[in-house]
């Protein structure tokens, strides 16, 4: 993997085009240009021989990341040498999604240490099973106390009826409206309600009194009083009399 803006080094095989073999000890001779988005340009640096006995007609040259700053690069060239050919290398950038950085610092790929264990974390928990303990802390914190199967499904979920309340939310408003001071005195004196309202009197038993009868008995009662007092007064002088008459005997 090729990476944008990052230094390179590219092997290019060389041959003879007469022979069809690989040409050695040509490295002097080759004269190396970088094609970056379709524009040619001289290499920046001067190839070399890889290893004529063991890989023989192969070539490397270090590519700069001002080079590789583009989308597709072309390692391509010639030799001065007669009928040794270049065989140009293409190459198609990626945008570093890998970290460039090294591997285990600060930037770098994540990697495990000789225990198996992520590189780089702090602190004690450094396996992926030590972090168990942190999620049920976790799950704890949150309240997540009962499984979510156990709990009412949203197609069971019947609404309220928001009319009935809007009523009841009237009612209640127009109650308080007639709640007056005095009123909310006596429902606070409940030690007024002392008996059952049932042991009282009921409407339908109530007999009104006869105020008109009571009245004739009153005025009767009148009458007779009157008569009372003047057979009182005549008794008196009846009695006087008798007394009278007593004496001239």
């Amino acid at each position: 993997m090729a990476l944008k803006n990052q230094p390179i080094t590219v092997c290019y095989t060389a041959y003879d085009a007469r022979t069809g073999l690989r040409k050695t000890g040509d490295a002097a001779n080759h004269t190396i240009y970088v094609i970056k988005d379709g524009a040619a340009g001289p290499s920046t640096n001067a190839p070399a021989e890889v290893d004529a006995a063991h890989a023989p007609g192969e070539y490397s040259v270090s590519i700069t990341a001002a080079e590789m700053n583009v989308n597709t690069v072309v390692v391509t060239g010639k030799s001065t040498t007669a009928s040794v050919e270049i065989m140009p290398v293409k190459i198609t950038t990626e945008r570093g999604v890998v970290p460039t950085n090294a591997a285990g610092k600060n930037g770098g790929m994540t990697i495990v240490d000789a225990s198996n264990r992520i590189a780089g974390i702090q602190g004690t928990k450094n396996t992926f099973d030590s972090l168990n303990d942190l999620w049920a802390a976790q799950v704890a914190a949150l309240g997540l106390d009962a499984p979510v199967s156990s709990r009412l499904a949203a197609s069971s979920y019947v609404a309220p009826d928001n009319s009935d309340a809007a009523a009841a939310a009237a009612g209640v408003a127009d109650l308080l409206a007639r709640l007056t001071a005095t009123r909310a005195t006596l429902l606070d004196t409940l030690a007024h309600l002392d008996a059952d309202i049932s042991s009282r009197l009921a409407t339908a038993s109530y007999v009104a009194q006869d105020n008109a009868g009571i009245a004739s008995l009153s005025a009767s009662m009148a009458v007779a009083n009157a008569g009372i007092t003047t057979a009182n007064t005549t008794l008196t002088d009846v009695s006087s009399d008798v007394a009278t008459a007593k004496g001239g005997i």
